[in-house]
């Protein structure tokens, strides 16, 4: 078998394979032999059928199953030998014909992971957000705290308010029928449900008070023989109940986890402390990464690009369906999927340009780094280690993993090289990133840096079936997946039942 890869640019191959005579007729044989062991023609016994009327019946048939058996294998073959990693479905654009006397030979067209080299990439201009914290900050969030502590309290001392839940004693009369009688029932004064219309009936009514007039009640009250209809009711309060938030003492304190009330504020300074250091640091990793991007000007294949959208699109739809929506019904707008495209050309674009600095600068994540994010997942989620550890670990997600730190390690090393500035650019001031010339080589085997678990490279498939790589679908976009590959052998021998 003869295999000969032509690099048509920085990304794009051309495969060309001529398999040898003696291959496809031993193909051919194996092929034949298994339909004629099967095939039931009238006139002839199960497995006796001469080879030219299996021909006649079959030949073409067997013939373009055995032609796709010879370029699974021969692509499989190459991918091996020639170190292509594919980044797009392979797709064959010249064929010739498979007969036991002649060579078979076909072309197949693929675009693979470009190894780019950043000559750019010390020294950029970074926008670095201030992360100050001020005290009106610290105070709003111990009283969202604090409110957040909420309950109901009796009140004893005034009558019934909008907001408050009654305790009445209640009879709802139809002239001189009794509807419903109520020995003690609650009632919300606001978006009552069970006797909706009575809200304003309570107002103003204290503990032991009674009243009897006229009420409405609304078509949206639960109970049946009250809907829609104006009837005598009369009401007595029991109890009196309002939702209160308690003071900030260190009795809420120590409810809220720590001792005191100084200690609370201290760890609620601590966490916003944190949350906005973080929040800063991820925006100036993001500004870093446009720099980066914008000093390293190259082009991606378009199936890269395609292959990041999928996955973008995937986990919006796995976002949905954890807030309980049927990913099913999701849909994306033509301007949505446009920001979801240019969205997965700068991850692939920043992928490409982090693993070659990381390559260059020989930064690596041990197991020891892998642990201590581990550790770190599981603080986050309230989780043990060894949970988060087999979880990852039964989705093969444990390289995934060293690839996200080692871009974090990256994005942290080139933050520590770049020129930082904690002043917001004013629009129009900011000068542009210099351009620089990128080396663009014949792609080796590595895994993209924001891929998941590198799976099994699709058939080639047909040119015809090729999708086109910039259309922007309107509605849900589904990862790419090979056609099947064909069984005919069944089918035929199937077919010979007619």
């Amino acid at each position: 078998m003869n295999i000969e890869v032509l690099s048509e640019n920085a990304y794009a191959r051309k495969v060309t394979v001529t398999v040898p005579a003696t291959t496809v007729r031993a193909a051919l044989e194996k092929a034949y032999q298994t339909v004629g062991r099967k095939a039931r023609l009238p006139g002839f016994r199960e497995g006796k059928v001469p080879r030219n009327v299996l021909e006649a019946r079959f030949g073409a048939s067997i013939a373009d199953d055995v032609a796709g058996e010879l370029i699974q294998e021969s692509w499989t073959r190459a991918m091996a030998d020639h170190g292509l990693d594919p980044v797009g479905r392979p797709t064959v654009t010249d064929q010739g014909r498979v007969a036991s006397t002649v060579d078979f030979s076909f072309t197949i067209a693929v675009d693979v992971k470009p190894a780019i080299v950043a000559s750019t990439y010390t020294g950029l201009s970074v926008y670095w957000p201030k992360s100050d914290l001020t005290e009106v900050e610290v105070e709003a969030e111990l009283e969202r705290r604090r409110r957040s502590q909420t309950r109901l309290t009796a009140v004893t001392d005034r009558p019934v308010a909008e907001g408050d839940v009654v305790q009445v004693e209640l009879t709802v009369k139809n002239g001189d029928d009794v509807v419903l009688t109520e020995p003690g029932t609650l009632i919300r004064t606001r978006n009552e449900s069970w006797f909706a219309g009575i809200e304003s009936f309570l107002l103003g009514l204290s503990v032991d008070g009674a009243k009897t007039a006229d009420v409405t009640f609304t078509e949206q009250a639960r109970h049946e023989s009250l809907k829609g209809k104006t009837l005598s009711v009369t009401a007595k309060v029991l109890g009196i109940q309002a939702m209160q938030a308690p003071d900030l003492t260190d009795e809420l304190a120590k409810e809220l986890g720590q001792d005191t009330v100084v200690a609370l504020t201290a760890d609620v300074r601590s966490t916003l402390d944190k949350g906005r250091a973080d929040q800063a640091r991820n925006q100036a990793r993001a500004n870093l990464l446009e720099a980066l991007i914008a000093a390293n000007p190259f082009e991606v294949p378009a199936s890269m690009i395609e292959q990041n959208l999928n996955m973008l699109v995937e986990e919006l739809k796995l976002q949905q369906a954890y807030a309980g929506v049927d990913p099913r019904t999701v849909r994306f707008t033509q301007a949505q999927m446009a920001d979801l495209r240019t969205r997965a050309a700068f991850a692939a674009k920043g992928g490409l340009l982090l693993e070659s600095v990381w390559k260059t600068e020989g930064l690596t994540a041990t197991d020891a780094d892998i642990e201590a994010k581990l550790v770190e997942i599981a603080a986050e989620r309230n989780q043990t280690v060894d949970a988060i550890r087999g979880w990852i670990e039964k989705d093969g997600g444990t390289e995934d993993l060293r690839q996200r730190l080692l871009e974090e390690q990256t994005l942290d090393w080139l933050l520590g090289k770049a020129v930082v500035s904690h002043d917001a650019p004013v629009a129009g001031d900011a000068a542009p990133a210099p351009a620089a010339e990128v080396e663009a080589k014949p792609a080796k085997k590595a895994k993209p840096a924001a891929a998941p678990a590198k799976k099994a490279a699709p058939a080639p498939a047909p040119a015809e079936a090729a999708p086109a790589a910039e259309a922007a679908p309107e509605v849900e976009a589904k990862p790419e997946a090979a056609p099947p590959k064909k069984r005919a052998t069944k089918k035929k021998a199937d077919a010979a039942d007619e």
